[in-house]
């Protein structure tokens, strides 16, 4: 039996992933980062303002600025910086390239809650650091910050990395390699970072992000489902019954085969390469995805 000839493939299905329709979670963050980008360009101290600072966990004054462990996130170095419209431009970039992707694995809204608590996690991390290392005791001027998006872009990068670790990434349309590969290098660089104590990139924030991602992924979380006394642990030590249980993941090889060829044709040629029929694959897979995490 071919692919087209079963039923999660058929035309009238409802819903799932349409990438001539809504427009993208992934798409929605990196525009919102750009129009903050903008404002921030033409009110001085904003950057400064929502950017996360070291005594965060230093004083009570810092407490009451707990906010900034989500608005460090949409503020990226200024243009007056080197390499300041750089920051903005490869967290976007990587932003969008793999968020679309993972965003069909979670969903939309999954996807953003995701997205946000890596960034709230890494900074969080970042600041405890700071704390232990005494960066949180300086004053004035001296007080260390961090800005950027890229705890949660390397959150993204690495969910991607861990549900398709054998799938071909191009690296500027020129280097090829496995994901698991360039998981395996985004987390390296970050760890050799850590050894340079004149390294401005903010190391830890990157490791957390990664650390969240795994955690996600290896504990088959779902933080749409994270409600207070919602979980049962009676369930824990129920006794599992002996019946051999239905795996409803069976049958479905050969749409995760083919999911995963029109992915990688869309990572290296674009969306207006996919003709109607990968569309509905997408479109199938997407629904599959979304049904196992809800």
């Amino acid at each position: 039996m071919g692919l087209s000839d079963r039923e999660y493939y058929r035309d009238d299905q409802p819903g799932g992933f349409s990438l001539g329709g809504e427009r993208s979670m992934s798409t929605n963050l990196v525009i919102a980062n750009v129009a903050i980008y903008a404002v921030c360009a033409f009110m001085p101290g904003l950057t400064e303002r929502l950017s996360l600072h070291a005594d965060v966990f230093g004083s009570p004054r810092g407490l009451l600025q707990a906010w900034q462990f989500l608005t460090y996130g949409f503020v990226h170095a200024p243009l007056n910086q080197p390499g300041g419209i750089f920051h903005i431009l490869m967290n976007m970039y990587i932003l969008w390239m793999f968020g679309r992707i993972v965003e069909t694995r979670y969903g939309r809204a999954e996807f953003l809650r995701v997205y946000l608590a890596a960034i709230v996690f890494a900074g969080v991390a970042w600041a405890l650091r700071q704390l232990i290392t005494g960066g949180a005791s300086q004053s004035g001027d001296l007080v260390p910050r961090v800005l950027g998006a890229s705890g949660g872009v390397t959150a993204v990068v690495i969910l991607f990395c861990l549900n398709w670790p054998k799938q071909t990434i191009y690296l500027f349309g020129l280097l090829a390699m496995p994901a698991y590969v360039l998981g395996l290098v985004v987390v390296g660089l970050d760890m050799l970072r850590a050894l340079d104590k004149d390294s401005n990139v903010a190391w830890d924030c990157h490791l957390a992000g990664a650390l969240f991602a795994l955690a996600y992924v290896k504990l088959n979380l779902n933080l749409g489902r994270f409600q207070p006394g919602g979980i049962d642990t009676k369930k824990w030590f129920k006794s599992k019954p002996k019946l051999r249980v239905h795996d409803p993941d069976a049958g479905y090889e050969d749409l995760d085969d083919e999911a995963d060829r029109v992915l990688d044709k869309l990572h290296r040629e674009g969306e207006s390469s996919l003709n109607a029929r990968e569309r509905k694959v997408l479109e199938a897979y997407s629904r599959r995805m979304r049904q196992k995490h809800r």
